[in-house]
């Protein structure tokens, strides 16, 4: 019983230290720069050393105080974000009413897609983000849980 609980305790602490080594080789980008976004999801994603190449906000004034203080790339564009090919996938955290639009734009490029909940205002749109994904091949959506 002892040698299992240990080679349990010795499998945790090498998948804690991959995670923590930041072994992510694609790149990300991310929308959004309201409270929630800098109080609770860009700390874990650094913590993570998920490697961010993007932040899109929709304010222009925003743009160079943010990249002067995270160092990203920032644009109010996102079609930057959409037309790089090497971006993996895109967190979204916005005003519920934009998530469709944005969401629809990602999934329709083919990247991965994380956005906080509600993901869309209607099963119509449910349904539409879905078929996007399938037909685009996404790998990876997720809809996050806003505190």
């Amino acid at each position: 019983m002892n040698s299992v609980k240990e080679l349990i305790n010795l499998y945790k602490g090498l998948r804690n230290k991959s995670l923590l080594q930041g072994d992510y080789k694609m790149k990300y980008a991310f929308v959004g720069i309201g409270s929630h976004s800098i109080n609770n999801l860009y700390p874990v994603l650094d913590y993570l050393h998920v490697p961010l190449n993007y932040i899109c906000c929709k304010s222009p004034s925003k743009v160079e105080l943010i990249k002067k203080q995270t160092g990203i790339t920032t644009t109010v564009s996102l079609g930057d974000i959409v037309n790089d090919n090497e971006i993996k996938g895109v967190f979204v955290s916005v005003s519920p009413d934009e998530h469709y639009n944005i969401a629809r734009k990602i999934l329709e490029s083919g990247k991965s897609l994380f956005i906080e909940k509600p993901p869309c205002r209607s099963l119509e749109e449910i349904r539409s983000l879905a078929g996007i994904a399938k037909r685009n091949n996404v790998q990876v959506t997720m809809v996050g849980v806003q505190k």
